[in-house]
């Protein structure tokens, strides 16, 4: 083994080590938080056949012509700890018109279980944005809720919504963090 083959392993195994160490302390990290991009989110079959969206600079939006609405499912990972009674629930995108009706993100957490689908937590771009093409987070303290995996699991729907050519809104994905801010 090479001096540079040994630097790397003996620092993977310390950088390893240290998460491990971290994930067993509660009190190491104050948040625990999950994260996906849109990117990586499965389009719904409409989406796909339409051929509606664009994939670029870590951005899912509309192709040049069309307008409707993209559909993205995306999952919620397991945790090592459960979530405690309280948690944030973000997305992060563009919606250039702002508060107007010509584009919009949305963002739903729903559980699926054996009762069927509840909506846990829905963000609407058109209550918080700015208008603006620069990439803004939507959140929401969601109170009262334990994310737990019993009898079901978690899944996030984005929904980009464009009505006319004039402006393009995008997603770039969610987040769910333990706690609030």
């Amino acid at each position: 083994m090479n001096k540079i083959s040994f630097y790397l392993l003996t620092g993977t195994l310390l950088i390893s080590t240290a998460a491990n160490a971290a994930g067993e302390n509660k009190h190491a990290f104050s948040k625990q938080c999950f994260s996906f991009p849109a990117v990586a989110m499965t389009p719904s079959h409409d989406s796909v056949n339409q051929k509606k969206y664009k994939i670029t600079h870590e951005r899912v939006y509309h192709a040049n012509n069309k307008t409707g609405t993209i559909l993205l499912y995306g999952p919620i990972a397991p945790w090592k700890y459960s979530v405690s009674a309280h948690f944030t629930f973000s997305a992060l995108y563009v919606d250039p018109d702002g508060r107007g009706k010509d584009t919009s993100v949305k963002a739903e957490l729903r559980f699926v279980g054996d009762n069927g689908i509840k909506v846990i937590s829905t963000l609407d771009s058109n209550n918080f944005a700015n208008g603006s093409n620069k990439i803004q987070t939507m959140s929401n303290v969601v109170r009262g809720t334990e994310l737990t995996l019993k009898n079901g699991f978690y899944v996030v729907r984005m929904y980009v919504n464009r009505s006319t050519q004039q402006f393009s809104s995008k997603a770039l994905g969610y987040r769910l963090c333990s706690g609030s801010k």
